[in-house]
């Protein structure tokens, strides 16, 4: 699956969801010990794709930040109500 591939993205979510039916159906005859395995899998399973995902999450957030970082610096108005972005006094007149 590539970067962005939103199409591949869904198609990963109904395999899942197919496979955790059947597991389901799996195990719904089976003893303690088949649960407790099946059970360490999907924990292994879960580990990894948090550590797949979380280079993506972070540059998101980056970028998240970016967006609104650029927001804040070219405010009219800053959070404290001054004119101009972060607080500083707005320029007036020209400076020699």
């Amino acid at each position: 699956m590539s970067a962005g591939d939103i199409d591949a993205l869904a198609q990963v979510v109904r395999d899942k969801e197919a496979a955790l039916r059947s597991l389901v159906v799996e195990l719904a005859g089976s003893d303690g010990a088949a649960l407790a395995d099946a059970l360490r899998r999907a924990r292994d399973l879960n580990q990894r794709n948090a550590r797949l995902l979380a280079p993506h999450a972070n540059a998101n957030r980056a970028r998240i930040e970016t967006l609104f970082g650029a927001a804040r610096a070219s405010a009219v108005y800053s959070p404290n109500g001054n004119a101009g972005p972060q607080g500083r006094p707005a320029a007036r007149g020209v400076r020699a």
